[in-house]
């Protein structure tokens, strides 16, 4: 495991505090190489100058914050391989980014180069107030469990419907939210718990999966269980609960390693057990 924190090096981007698209091109590319072309074709389809520029700019206005949100993130990457090790009895060929982004996301498991990389935007970070302990720590756990899953999921999966796409979406966050909790060594974490959030999952769970089911019988999507930005009742990310609560009624009966290697018709059929 590679920690790459460029904290340090983000002021370059800016020249008398107002952002140079070309410094922070050479930025980013000083960072892992092409990075920067990923990104930018990323964000082809976003209006820059109304929904990336300003929150780079709301990231360069709050110093205190963006300060904190790194001293976190050393906090907690200074024992993450060692703690990974102590869960897994393995390390992970994994690169983790602290970094200036063009708004692609506070959290990305991805691959650049054709190596496995966790890109952490401090600007989304910041703009998601997602700065505290709590938050950085899922944050980084759950990216990091997306790596190791994909790394050890021997499964090709040619996901043809969106029957089936909402299905691996569902239990890949499910995947990737337990080994977060496996990492936090608390199986009841949920970064997403405020105001009630987990008391509420708990109590709906099962009127929550038949929703879910139903969505899928009749063609509505699911994507709205998935993401701050969506809500289901008013509450946001139920996809990451049921996901993970999923994988925990299969542990019962799976292995860790059959889990991450698990068939999809598997999952069908557990969930429409619940």
């Amino acid at each position: 495991m590679k920690i790459l924190d460029t904290y340090d090096n983000i002021n370059q981007c800016f020249t008398n505090e107002k952002f140079d698209i070309d410094k922070w091109t050479e930025y980013a590319d000083g960072i892992i190489s092409n990075l920067s072309k990923k990104l930018k074709n990323d964000i082809a389809g976003y209006d820059f100058e109304k929904e990336v520029l300003p929150v780079i700019y709301d990231f360069l206005k709050n110093k205190e914050k963006a300060d904190l949100a790194h001293y976190i993130f050393l906090n907690i990457t200074s024992d993450l391989s060692k703690n990974f090790i102590e869960i897994f009895n393995e390390d992970i060929n994994v690169t983790v980014v602290l970094y200036l982004g063009l708004c692609n996301g506070a959290g990305w498991a991805t691959e650049v180069n054709g190596e496995k990389t966790v890109l952490l935007g401090i600007e989304k970070i910041l703009e998601l107030s997602w700065y505290d302990k709590r938050s950085m720590l899922g944050l980084v756990y759950h990216e990091i469990g997306h790596i190791y899953h994909f790394l050890n999921r021997k499964i090709t999966d040619n996901l043809k419907t969106e029957k089936e796409r909402a299905f691996f979406q569902l239990y890949t966050e499910g995947v990737a939210m337990y080994i977060e909790q496996l990492l936090c060594k608390d199986m009841s974490f949920y970064h997403q718990d405020v105001d009630g959030w987990l008391v509420w999952c708990n109590i709906n769970k099962t009127r929550l999966y038949k929703l879910f089911l139903e969505r899928i019988e009749n063609r509505e999507g699911t994507q709205c269980f998935f993401g701050d930005w969506n809500s289901i009742e008013g509450k946001s990310d139920i996809g990451y609960y049921l996901g993970c609560e999923l994988i925990k009624k299969l542990a019962e009966k799976y292995s860790f390693k059959e889990i991450l290697n698990i068939d999809l018709q598997i999952i069908e059929r557990a969930l429409k057990n619940i």
